[in-house]
């Protein structure tokens, strides 16, 4: 799920994971379902709103956003029948708290190669390095590899940067470039003010962004070296 920050991400995700949990007819039927996120805090609070949805759909079902929703798609006949499939998984899931499965990503995959660690020939106290700098390089290098002549915009693009780095007076080494641009674009910090502030990238880092956003420090430049007379 895609979406800007207060969209409501969290709110759809916690609805969709409580729906699989009430269509399970099974007991402990959280054991059966998956919730992968991203980061950390995500994970903390995709969990915090389930068992607080739960507790709610539990003792007090009317007040409940997702009441309607899950009468609708879960086949529950009364409030009332709601109210106890909800209090039945809440308690299932707080007596089997290690199996309430939402965790981000790359701990899912660890969890997953360490379960099968022979199968995939790997000894069982093998450790996890994730290199950020290092997967960043071996992108760049790919990418630059990769160019060809049906990609003229990216290489117009990349030249126009090489050749205005060089005109400053600058000493310009293009995979450098792109490698320290991506390291900032993959960091948390740079993900969370974009969620905070609701960013769509795709429209940010847009070529007219951008060439605006070059002729405006160039103009900014200018009048500084003007001013004092540089």
């Amino acid at each position: 799920m895609k979406a800007s920050a207060g969209a409501g991400k969290t709110f759809s995700l916690a609805r969709e994971y409580m729906r699989l949990l009430f269509c399970e007819k099974e007991n402990n039927a959280h054991r059966h379902i998956l919730a992968v996120t991203f980061t950390n805090k995500a994970t903390g609070e995709m969990k915090s709103r389930i068992i607080r949805e739960l507790d709610l759909l539990a003792h007090a079902t009317a007040s409940s956003d997702h009441r309607d929703y899950l009468m609708e798609h879960c086949g529950f006949k009364s409030e009332e029948e709601l109210g106890k499939a909800a209090d039945k998984a809440l308690h299932g899931i707080l007596c089997d708290y290690g199996c309430f499965s939402v965790s981000t990503i790359d701990r899912f995959f660890q969890q997953t190669l360490r379960a099968f660690a022979r199968e995939a020939g790997q000894v069982c106290d093998y450790k996890v390095e994730l290199d950020r700098k290092m997967l960043v390089e071996e992108a760049v290098d790919r990418v630059l590899d990769s160019l060809s002549e049906d990609r003229m915009d990216l290489l117009k693009w990349l030249s126009d940067q090489s050749i205005s780095s060089i005109s400053d007076g600058e000493s310009y080494k293009l995979e450098k470039e792109l490698g320290d641009f991506a390291l900032r674009y993959m960091s948390e910090s740079f993900r969370a003010k974009k969620e905070a502030g609701g960013i769509d990238t795709g429209k940010a880092f847009s070529e007219d962004n951008i060439r605006l956003l070059k002729d405006k420090c160039d103009s900014i430049r200018k009048n500084f070296r003007t001013d004092f007379g540089a």
